[in-house]
């Protein structure tokens, strides 16, 4: 018989910033970061500080080979971050901005290091970026190359405008996937908000809005600028008149996320702030940067920080076949959050508030029980890409080893199910998002690895298969955690399966948001609607079977 595992949540994030842009990519790295929980309560250690050297860069060509000559010229710009969670310390950016030659032109460079440390249950994790970008003297974006390492293997990304088209290659493992964006005249790249805050500083009063591209998921955005007034703006150390600009950042589809920026009379920005995870930012020298690490320290466990409270424990969460909830969204309609569909239905009850009635169904469950026929697969949900890499020779193997001679494709599923319960051996938090080849070689990981090993050794059996992202009920957190969970297409239904809570069909303990069947190499994505939620939830239950 199956032996559930202890619990474990899933949810992650991470870290960069230049103005803007750089900051709503911060807040995409710590969505990965903020974990996968286990039941036992864990004591952590100190994190490392973030303050060190940032790693090196090498940039290359568009033929694979290293171009050193881009160096930042004497008169360029070079300036530190410090990142904060709650008042601890986590990370630090390392930007540099200057005027290089491309091709017989002058052109704006920019290259930026990130490092961000934080506990996960009492796991330490440590992530990195590393971004270079050019654009003209103007600010128009002409390339990028950023470096993403979110498991073993670095995610790379590169970009160049053609027309009106921004061409994107991502490669993970060897793996490659392209995409293209509308790029039109207003787009302008990742330094856009900054620059124009420098070359033209907001009065009090005064409205601005800018259309530049986030840095982590790669995809446009709109920043709506503010400015209020000057004030006596707490930094560091002592305090400055700043003026203070409320941000507003929107993203598709309809995200909105809000922030504040505090900037000198040149438009030097000194400080920023998200309300996602209470982040800010304070630019400091590089002696204040480094000399940071002997600094005091607060402990940050973004699993503990990012869990959802409920009004009173599920009783057998795990076991329930029907739930009844009650969900608030701060600044929002959680109806336009929480996805509906066979097994979870959203109603909403006012601008901030929604019902959600979560049900278990299995292949057997009447279709005159469920709610909806939902949606059905797509060829993607059975194709490989470079994170789920399903024709992978060691997944097919271990595919065609948890199935045997079964033909029933439920016995199929939940026999791969309780086989990646199985075989993933150690738990770990120290990486965001391993893909599925990695999780296979390694047997190591949480939440995001057990989904991703799940749907690659579906797909390699021809059952369509998907992740699923929202929250999941732990008793030991007397809360809800950020999940990721598999979907697998049985008969005539998507059919939730989790590895770690509901190997042979999930209970109603699950809250779904999003799903996706991570076909752009960008794992980040699949995340977006937790930037919409997190720190803003509050759950009830109104009633359980």
């Amino acid at each position: 018989m199956f032996q559930r595992k202890p619990y474990r949540l899933c949810h992650g994030w991470r870290s960069r910033c230049v103005m803007g842009g750089a900051v709503l990519g911060g807040l995409v790295v710590l969505v990965f970061f903020a974990g996968c929980a286990k039941e036992e309560t864990p004591s952590a250690p100190n994190a490392p500080s973030a303050a060190t050297e940032a790693p090196r860069f090498t940039q290359t060509d568009r033929d694979g080979k290293s171009n050193r000559s881009a160096a930042i010229p004497a008169d360029g710009r070079a300036f530190w971050d410090l990142i904060y969670l709650q008042g601890g310390r986590v990370g630090q950016t390392h930007t540099r901005i200057g005027r290089v030659k491309q091709g017989g032109r002058e052109v704006l460079e920019l290259r930026q290091e990130m490092e961000i440390t934080v506990d996960r249950f009492g796991q330490t994790a440590t992530l990195g970026s590393e971004l270079v970008s050019h654009e003209t003297l103007e600010g128009r974006l002409i390339d990028f190359e950023s470096i993403i390492k979110l498991g073993p293997t670095p995610q790379k990304t590169r970009g160049r405008v053609e027309g009106d088209r921004l061409i994107i290659e991502t490669e993970t493992q060897g793996a490659k996937a392209s995409r293209s964006l509308d790029w039109g005249e207003e787009n302008q790249g990742f330094y856009a908000v900054e620059r124009s805050m420098r070359e033209n500083p907001l009065q009090p009063g005064q409205r601005r809005r800018v259309m530049t591209l986030e840095p982590t998921m790669i995809l446009p955005m709109v920043v709506e600028l503010t400015a209020q007034d000057f004030e006596n703006t707490p930094l560091l150390e002592g305090s400055e008149e700043l003026l203070k600009i409320d941000m507003v950042t929107k993203m598709e589809p309809g995200m909105r996320l809000q922030g504040a920026v505090w900037a000198d009379p040149d438009g030097e920005v000194r400080k920023t702030w998200m309300q996602t995870l209470d982040q800010t930012t304070y630019r400091v020298t590089q002696a204040e940067a480094l000399a940071a690490k002997n600094g005091p320290t607060k402990k940050v466990d973004l699993g503990i920080l990012s869990t959802v409270s409920i009004d009173r424990p599920i009783r057998q969460p795990h076991e329930t076949r029907r739930i009844r909830y009650r969900i608030t969204l701060e600044e929002g309609n959680p109806a336009s959050v929480f996805t509906s569909g066979v097994n979870q239905t959203v109603r909403s009850l006012s601008p901030s508030t929604a019902e959600v009635i979560v049900r278990a169904i299995r292949p057997q469950t009447p279709k005159a029980d469920l709610p909806t026929s939902g949606e059905g697969p797509t060829d993607d949900d059975l194709r490989p890409n470079p994170i789920i890499q399903s024709d992978d020779p060691k997944i097919v193997a271990m595919a065609r080893e948890a199935v045997g001679e079964t033909t029933d494709t439920w016995q199929q599923a939940v026999a791969l199910s309780k086989y990646v319960g199985a075989n993933i051996e150690t738990v770990d938090f120290s990486q965001a998002f391993a893909t599925a080849s990695e999780v296979a070689e390694s047997r190591r990981g949480d939440c995001t690895e057990h989904a991703v090993l799940l749907v690659a050794l579906a797909r390699a059996v021809g059952i369509p298969a998907r992740t699923a992202i929202g929250l999941v009920y732990s008793g030991q957190l007397g809360g809800f955690g950020y999940h990721m969970w598999a979907e697998l297409y049985v008969d005539d239904r998507w059919i939730p399966l989790d590895p770690l809570f509901g190997p042979e069909g999930i209970g109603a303990a699950h809250l779904k948001l999003a799903h996706s069947n991570l076909k752009e190499a960008m794992s980040e994505t699949a995340f977006l609607p937790v930037l919409q939620v997190m720190g803003k939830l509050k759950i009830e239950l109104l009633e359980q079977e």
